[in-house]
């Protein structure tokens, strides 16, 4: 079996497998030990959970910044219908005769 053909059979082996370098060893340990503990060592269950609770975490984030916005556009439009009307003043003209604006 030749390099090439060595390569092409570890992909076969490893088809559903990842490999993720340049780790940082605390972060590394952390997720062994989350695997460990919780999953019973099954790394794909512990990286979907983890995935999960950060596309959760992101989606909160998104739909808080959403409600913000609402109550701030909400906000906006009700100052604005209340705001004080300008009282118009009448037109008076030159013989003392006022008019009206509408």
């Amino acid at each position: 079996m030749n390099g090439a053909e060595k390569v092409l059979e570890k992909i076969r082996v490893n088809q559903g497998g990842i490999h993720i370098s340049r780790v940082p060893e605390k972060v590394k340990g952390q997720f062994i030990e989350l695997a460990n503990e919780e999953f019973c060592g099954d790394y794909g269950m512990t990286l979907t959970f983890l995935m999960k609770g950060l596309v959760s975490h992101e989606s909160q984030m998104i739909l808080e910044s959403m409600d913000n916005l609402n109550e701030r556009v909400s906000y906006l439009e009700a100052s604005f219908k209340a705001g004080p009307e300008e009282s118009v003043k009448p037109i008076t003209l030159a013989s003392g005769k006022e008019i009206k604006r509408k």
